[in-house]
């Protein structure tokens, strides 16, 4: 009877079974492999897209980061705090209004607390992004109006109740905020009201400059409502008093920013402690602080009135979002928040208990809100929430290999991207519950942090505080490494024949670009030279000069060269140059030069007038980057300075097949390892003859099905 093995399909994971009990596509390791067809594929390569400056500090750890742009740049705002950012839901916005909590560093005449920013603001000064930035809120005048009535021919007098606002810059925000304790005076209905004792500001970074006041007074309709309509606009900020003679038919709108006879309906600014901002349908924003859920008056993300909060049992960990459902996390029992508006927002407690342990490991989808517990991966949305990944861990596995405490995710094509640290290293897993032949697998792909652009829907890592693209290197790919389960057969066979059908193509792809490589090496090395320490072309350093980083200056003695690692301007006098490479020299208050060896390509890299490029060698003792002893020529994107073009930039491309058996020991034994170039049917060698066997593809190289059997002519059989 002909024996032997077929594997259509490559699964992930299920560590929770042995490895014999496993489904046949299924993998006791799936290591960096993606695994949404069916197939066994490779990730592309991350692409780098910005290193912000402030990683370059010492033991600065980046964990967040955002994007901004204009019509032609993209501008990367990064975070060393777990910080939530918002597109605000502001009507014609044109500035690029963002809001965000979690930022801790603080600022002069500021405070760690909601912030907003603008694309004016964050980006206009330095590469730090975000530069400035603005507290969430707009506070509300603290002293009360005097409101004295004189004159006037009437003999009826009245009584009325003012109160005033403040209104951020109107050119930029334009934000109004709630109102001030409110000031009653009385005299003759056709007095003249002189309102005065008005604040003038508060301390706090508020966009006041530019701002304006607004004086309301109190009106009763016919219907007995009464209500502060607007009697003075664009009253000066720094204006401390006013006169009021406009008649009540010519009175103005309806203050805004709280309802007359309403408790807690100002427009107060959120709490200090709000976090895990997150967006709403109809406008909304919502937070949490400390048990509290706390949301924003519809489309004015700068105001959170009191009355519209609500509280949980527990503690709030986190918040996400499915429709129009607000998912609440806690250190207990989720909730669920429904509601089209603020005001009649309705919570339930979902009655599964799954506490959250990590805030950030908490992900939206289109059908529920992911986050981890201490059983597993639970998963809310309608009928309640389950715990997803238990059909593959278990809570004993689940907490050995995923270290929930520590998980950050993110959702990439509608999967969940979990990060973890282990103590020693940082690792991953992918998750996608709608893959029914294998949704899980793990991999080596290290994070700080990460973010998806929901414009774009890429996603992004921050790994060693450099922000780069998630499979984005379309020439490179990250080597996975798949072993199958282990198959204990009715009956001992010595498999002799096997098959893998792969993607050999791509290996021609490789080599020939490493061949290309080394030929215009050679050639550029032979026109270039190997000369170091040339400085005839370099700018010498200037006093007052602005410097960005990467910038390259020589010292006044035509002697040292030294690069910029530090953006800033430069002082009058010239630094004190580092005797030792690699040292560095501080230039005024900002500014950081480091000392480098050589800066190839700048000076000797042009051939008919053109740069191609350059590579900094901070030391003597650093590698040539083309492998050619004495030359340390590189060029970006793989250039030719020969030929003057560009030849492509492969990994080195490759594919391992291993066999294991179970022998006469007790543990299964490598009996086979072949380096595969060819779909064609290759032999085995004999004398391994076992009923207990497994099989181990690694590389990067996407492989489409394998085969195995006892002899060649029935691998076509399978």
């Amino acid at each position: 009877k002909m024996s032997g093995l077929r594997i259509d399909s490559f699964g992930g994971v299920i560590p929770r079974l042995a490895p014999r009990l496993l489904p046949n596509n299924s993998a006791q390791i799936a290591e960096n492999v993606k695994l949404f067809s069916g197939e066994l594929r490779s990730w592309f390569r991350a692409s780098t897209v910005n290193t912000p400056s402030k990683g370059t500090a010492a033991g600065i750890t980046l964990k967040s980061a955002y994007r901004m742009y204009d019509t032609s740049t993209s501008y990367w705002l990064s975070w060393v705090d777990d910080v939530d950012v918002v597109k605000g839901p502001v009507a014609g916005d044109t500035a690029f209004k963002l809001y965000y909590t979690g930022d801790a560093t603080t600022a002069t005449n500021s405070s760690a607390g909601p912030r907003k920013t603008n694309l004016s603001l964050a980006t206009t000064a330095g590469t730090d992004y975000p530069h400035d930035y603005l507290e969430m809120g707009v506070p509300a005048p603290g002293a009360a109006p005097t409101v004295i009535g004189t004159g006037g021919t009437s003999t009826t007098s009245v009584s009325r109740v003012y109160c005033y606002t403040y209104v951020t810059q109107t050119a930029s925000w334009a934000e109004e905020g709630p109102p001030s304790p409110l000031g009653t005076g009385t005299g003759k209905s056709d007095a003249t009201w002189a309102i005065s004792a008005l604040s003038t500001g508060t301390t706090g970074k508020y966009a006041f400059t530019g701002g304006v006041k607004r004086i309301y007074r109190t009106l009763t309709d016919n219907a007995g409502n009464t209500n502060f309509q607007l009697a003075l606009d664009n009253v000066a900020m720094s204006t401390a008093s006013a006169s009021d003679n406009v008649a009540d038919a010519a009175l103005g709108v309806i203050c805004p920013s709280f309802t007359n006879g309403v408790v807690n309906s100002e427009w107060v600014a959120p709490p200090a402690t709000l976090t895990g901002l997150i967006a709403l349908p109809n406008g909304i924003m919502a937070g949490f602080s400390g048990n509290q859920i706390c949301f924003s008056e519809p489309f004015f993300p700068h105001a959170w009135p009191i009355r519209y909060r609500l509280a949980a049992n527990f503690d709030i960990v986190s918040l996400g979002r499915y429709g129009q459902t607000l998912i609440v996390t806690t250190k207990g029992f989720p909730y669920a928040v429904t509601g089209a508006r603020p005001d009649s927002m309705a919570m339930a407690m979902i009655e599964e208990n799954h506490p959250c342990v990590s805030k950030r490991s908490t992900v939206s989808f289109p059908w529920g809100v992911a986050w981890a517990t201490p059983d597993g991966l639970a998963l809310a949305g309608v009928g309640g929430a389950v715990n997803v990944i238990e059909k593959f861990m278990k809570r004993d596995e689940w907490r050995d290999q995923c270290y929930p405490d520590t998980l950050f995710a993110r959702q990439f094509q509608d999967v969940y991207f979990g990060f973890f640290n282990t103590g020693t290293q940082n690792l991953n897993f992918v998750f996608d519950k709608t893959n029914e032949i294998g949704p899980l697998a793990f991999g080596n792909f290290a994070a700080q942090g990460a973010w998806s652009d929901p414009e774009t829907s890429k996603l992004y890592l921050i790994q060693n505080n450099s922000i780069n693209q998630w499979d984005a290197d379309t020439l490179n790919s990250v080597p996975f490494d798949w072993e199958s389960k282990t198959f204990v057969l009715p009956r001992p066979v010595n498999f002799s024949a096997f098959q893998v059908d792969a993607n050999y193509g791509s290996l021609s792809d490789s080599a020939a670009s490493t061949a290309q490589a080394a030929v215009d090496t050679a050639l550029n090395v032979t026109i270039i030279g190997t000369a170091n320490q040339d400085t005839a072309l370099l700018t010498v350093w200037g006093t007052s000069s602005v410097y960005s980083t990467g910038d390259v200056v020589k010292s006044s003695d035509n002697v040292k060269m030294a690069v910029c690692i530090v953006a800033g301007t430069a002082t009058t006098a010239e630094p004190t140059w580092p005797s030792a490479l690699g040292g560095t020299a501080t230039d005024g208050p900002s500014l950081k030069w480091k000392r480098i060896w050589e800066l190839e390509g700048r000076t000797k890299g042009e051939l008919g007038g053109q740069v191609c490029g350059w590579h900094i060698q901070y030391t003597t003792a650093d590698p040539p980057t083309d492998g050619s002893a004495g030359n340390q020529w590189g060029f970006p994107g793989g250039g030719s300075l020969l030929v003057g073009g560009s030849y492509p930039n492969y990994d080195n491309r490759n594919l391992l097949l291993q066999l294991y058996s179970l022998t006469t020991s007790s543990d299964m034994t490598n009996i086979h390892s072949q380096a595969l170039t060819t779909r064609a049917v290759q032999r085995l060698p004999l004398g391994s003859k076992s009923d207990t066997w497994s099989f181990r593809l690694s590389g990067n190289v996407n492989c489409r099905y394998f085969r195995v059997a006892e002899t060649a002519g029935e691998i076509g059989q399978l």
